[in-house]
């Protein structure tokens, strides 16, 4: 039993790579977002994007902690 349960079970998710995305993203937009203000829409688009496909991916695909 315990061997199907290890082969069907997502893979460990990686939170320091999900950080430094989000932190990366904001950057750019904090730095650019004066010269060009729509950076700081696409940023928040971007966020959001970001935050709705991690919510997801932890509740159907990652392996519960």
């Amino acid at each position: 039993m315990l061997v199907f349960i290890d082969q069907h079970v997502g893979p460990e998710y990686l939170f320091n790579f999900k950080v430094i995305n989000v932190i990366i993203l904001t950057g750019i937009c904090i730095v650019f977002g004066p010269i060009f203000p729509l950076f700081y829409f696409v940023g928040f688009v971007g966020l959001m994007v970001t935050y709705i496909l991690e919510r997801l991916t932890l509740a159907y695909f990652y392996r519960l902690p």
